[in-house]
């Protein structure tokens, strides 16, 4: 874990001028690499042959998806990353096609992963919003521009959260929420003709709070006609220097206080190429892929 941390810390996703880049803590990476039932043969390097040092590096962990009434197990591949300096080697093809040898070994013939950018044939797209935090910091370190209509006050007033959130009552989710979570969420995931599935075990991974990492929040409502009813409805966070729980709105902050009732960003898998998109709104949907694998 500390390998890929350094890889992905000073080789990952990044803006044009390399001046912004993912800094995912070992924590939120041993959290995204580990999820129930995942395999250590579908976390693949590459290491150069003197200093044995990692230098390319792609993963897929397992995952289930409906797309209509069909119930696909495949892996979702993320973390795709290789050493800038070795960019120009062609490791993308190569690391791709050796996950793809992989999973063919478990009789698996099914990939998904996103992209921020158009590959052919894709199956769905989404968009997704970005909500400034602290924008003077932001604005400080030349991530965001001040608008020529505007003036620092009236941004930083903008951008200002309310002491109290719009929703009252949130607590931090408990292990305890997670049958009702997992009934409200897989409730809400049946909306969509493509959308993962998840088991209990999953949502208690993905969403049960977790310091530096994740934070979920629900509300509970009372019924008190027989029988005692209770309702959750929640919400999660997570972090990232930079800025995926996985399906739900993640914050560049790292405070544990509730969130705002304001929208978060929607995460998403880094693109499966070698050229990385930067870290900020992108002016298209992003794509989804589903791809049949063949192993080369």
């Amino acid at each position: 874990m500390e390998e890929v941390y350094t890889l992905l810390c000073g080789h990952y996703v990044e803006d044009d001028n390399a001046t912004f880049r993912f800094n995912y803590s070992k924590a939120f990476l041993n959290w995204a690499l580990k999820a129930p039932g995942w395999l250590p043969q579908w976390h693949v390097g590459v290491r150069a042959k003197a200093s044995r040092k990692l230098c390319a590096f792609i993963s897929g962990i397992p995952v289930t998806i409906r797309v209509g009434d069909q119930h696909l197990r495949c892996p979702e591949i993320n973390f795709l990353c290789v050493h800038k300096k070795l960019r120009s080697k062609r490791l993308t093809p190569v690391l791709i096609k050796e996950i793809t040898r992989r999973c063919n070994l478990e009789n698996i013939w099914t990939a998904v992963y996103t992209a921020g950018i158009i590959i052919p044939k894709p199956v769905t797209s989404c968009r997704y919003f970005h909500r400034s935090i602290d924008w003077l910091k932001l604005y400080e370190v030349g991530f965001s521009p001040l608008p020529a209509s505007s003036t620092k006050k009236r941004q930083i007033a903008k951008y200002n959260l309310p002491d109290k959130t719009a929703t009252g009552e949130l607590r931090k989710m408990e292990r305890r929420d997670v049958p009702e979570v997992h009934k409200l969420l897989d409730r809400y995931l049946k909306k969509f003709d493509i959308a993962p599935v998840f088991t209990e075990e999953e949502v208690e991974h993905w969403l049960v709070d977790k310091e530096e990492v994740v934070w979920t929040y629900v509300v509970e409502v009372h019924t008190y006609s027989p029988p005692l009813h209770i309702e959750i409805f929640f919400k999660a966070k997570y972090s990232r220097t930079q800025t995926h729980t996985k399906l739900l709105t993640s914050s560049h902050s790292t405070r544990s206080n509730p969130p705002s009732s304001n929208p978060q960003s929607t995460p998403s898998s880094e693109p499966l190429t070698s050229s990385t998109t930067p870290p900020r709104p992108p002016s298209k949907p992003a794509m989804t892929q589903r791809k049949t694998l063949k192993s080369g």
